[in-house]
């Protein structure tokens, strides 16, 4: 009966009939045919909720149970998201410890969990998206963050008494405003700037500011008038600033709209004039304004915009150090922001950009030379000596960026070879790990027609002085090579498994949300091999905990992409194994 049933909502899946009501359709996932909003596959219970806690999701719903009838894979992705209550602390104390160290371990061990609770909003996000319609008369409920935890078998609550930073917690709540705005569905059309208005706390905080963000993503942040939103500014609150700007950026994505370009200006110093009166802005806002510009621009290719931001991806820390803080961020967001004012148009002859050298310039961000001077070039810092050599460790990584949306599926070999994995020892050593990753995933993007999901595309993309290295780390013998390393170890293996991860990233983005098998199966594969290395990283030369596991999470992130909204068990079981 079960099996003849599945075969009839497939088969009414497939050829929808036209006169179904809009329960039908949603119950057959065909809502594209029904003129009815999304379905909502969870719908929040009518629950009192107590302050900081959000209101109970409930998972008895005909579409889940249509299709996961066999288990309760949904309820147990929800509880591993609760992030509201004190995590459970299970220690077991040895008889020559003392009680000074018993709480000391309890706290390291809080330490710990803490960390994952702190990144589980982001998360929570996509997990609960669009399944809340909220009602006009009733304040939304942003859940708390609890870093606190519960001993057992006794139940006494457990604090963090270490010296931990104070803004720990900070992005943690941010992110957890986002999750919560992103639940409430995209369509309702009952979201206007008095009921945004209506839901702002006495005093602004960061669960806020992430909640006016989701509401950008989800387009209700238009809605908001240009009087609340001027109150909000003036506050000048960090996550409020930052939550606002980058709403606004993506709420208007490519419209180049002048008045938000205007109130983008005010927060960039680079697009002031120079006369202008310094303004004491916090330089993460002056970050989430550049992303928001390239929001604001995508696909433009704006010479004056693209020009600064050229500019703005090099620029040095200031005589009064006023761009030393998060210099890599801000780098990042401009390269972010110039890619997605050229957005895949690196190939197409763009009148007014010929003189800017784009990609000279980008090479030169990436791989190091000789500043090169221009009218917003800084005075050289008192403080932070860099010569007039160009930091790679700063402008790198968003170059990279840049080069990769610039020239997204344009299929340039010559550009695709400059981000390709170096050939030598001595170039190896010369670039960091984590940007071997990042660049493998950047020449994927320009040649993505050319991405295959199998092994041997991924072997493709390890130089020829590292197949032997591969060999070692996954027991698969490749005829090419030598037999014997010809590079150092220390060199060798980490640079294999962050191209490697990369690559299968790249692979991930190539079939986002396809379930399709043969890239699951090969992501599969070298996941199993990284995370058979972090068992036991000593048994391999150079590789340090922290690069393990960047590469494992970056392989378990590729996989979940690829596998997105099928409920894989296998991958829900490695990942309950892993946050344990």
């Amino acid at each position: 009966a079960v099996v003849s049933t599945q075969s009839t909502g497939y088969l009414a899946h497939c050829n929808p009939p036209a006169d179904l009501p809009a329960a039908a359709y949603q119950l057959i996932h065909r809502t594209d045919v029904s003129s009815t909003a999304p379905p909502n596959f969870m719908q929040c219970q009518e629950l009192k909720s107590e302050p900081g806690k959000e209101k109970e999701i409930s998972f008895d719903s005909p579409v889940l149970n249509f299709r996961f009838p066999e288990d309760k894979r949904v309820e147990e992705a929800g509880h591993m998201f609760a992030t509201s209550q004190p995590v459970k602390i299970v220690f077991e104390r040895r008889p020559d410890m003392t009680d000074a160290e018993h709480v000391d371990q309890q706290e390291l061990l809080l330490f710990n969990k803490t960390k994952r609770t702190m990144a589980l909003p982001v998360g929570k996000s996509l997990f609960t998206f669009g399944t809340l319609k909220p009602s006009a008369r009733e304040p939304i409920v942003i859940p708390d963050v609890c870093i606190s935890g519960k001993a057992l078998p006794r139940g006494n609550t457990v604090t963090l008494d270490l010296d931990i930073p104070a803004d720990m917690t900070h992005w943690s709540e941010f992110h957890s405003g986002v999750a919560t705005g992103l639940r409430i569905d995209p369509l309702l059309p009952d979201i206007d700037s008095q009921w945004i208005v209506y839901n702002r706390p006495q005093d602004l905080n960061n669960k806020h500011a992430g909640f006016l963000f989701a509401l950008g993503l989800t387009g209700h942040l238009k809605k908001l008038s240009w009087r609340n939103l001027h109150d909000y500014l003036c506050q000048r609150h960090k996550f409020t600033s930052i939550g606002l700007l980058l709403g606004l950026g993506v709420t208007n994505r490519g419209t180049q709209d002048e008045t938000i370009t205007k109130l983008f200006s005010i927060h960039i110093p680079a697009l002031l004039p120079p006369t202008h009166v310094p303004l004491e802005l916090d330089h993460l806002v002056q970050t989430a304004a550049i992303a928001g510009l390239g929001l604001v621009y995508t696909g433009s290719a704006h010479r004056r915009i693209a020009e600064i931001l050229l500019d703005e991806i090099g620029r040095g820390p200031g005589p009064e150090m006023d761009n030393a803080e998060d210099r890599e961020g801000y780098s990042l967001a401009c390269g972010f922001s110039l890619g997605l004012i050229l957005l895949a148009l690196g190939n197409d002859t763009l009148p007014g950009l010929d003189d800017l050298k784009l990609t000279d310039r980008l090479y030169k961000y990436m791989n190091g030379g000789k500043k090169e001077q221009s009218a917003a070039t800084v005075a050289p810092s008192f403080r932070i000596w860099e010569g007039n050599m160009t930091n790679t460790n700063v402008s790198s990584i968003g170059a990279t960026v840049a080069l990769g949306l610039t020239f997204l599926k344009t299929g340039n070999k010559n550009i695709a070879r400059t981000l390709a994995a170096p050939h030598t020892e001595f170039l190896l050593e010369s670039v960091r790990p984590d940007m071997l990753l990042l660049r493998t995933v950047c020449y994927g993007l320009i040649m993505w027609n050319e991405i295959l999901p199998t092994t041997h595309w991924i072997t493709s993309q390890i130089p020829e002085v590292l197949l032997d290295c591969l060999e070692v780390l996954t027991g698969v013998v490749d005829e090419s090579a030598g037999g014997s390393l010809q590079v150092d170890p220390e060199t060798a293996f980490p640079c294999t498994l962050t191209i490697i991860s990369g690559a299968c990233f790249a692979l991930a983005l190539r079939f986002a949300g396809t379930a399709n098998n043969a890239a699951f199966k090969t992501i599969m594969f070298y996941l199993n091999t990284c995370h058979r290395i972090g068992r036991n990283p000593t048994e391999y030369a150079g590789f340090s905990k922290d690069l393990t596991e960047m590469c494992l999470i970056s392989l378990l992130v590729s996989c979940s992409i690829v596998m997105a909204g099928t409920g894989n068990l296998v991958l829900m079981r490695l990942i309950r194994k892993l946050r344990r």
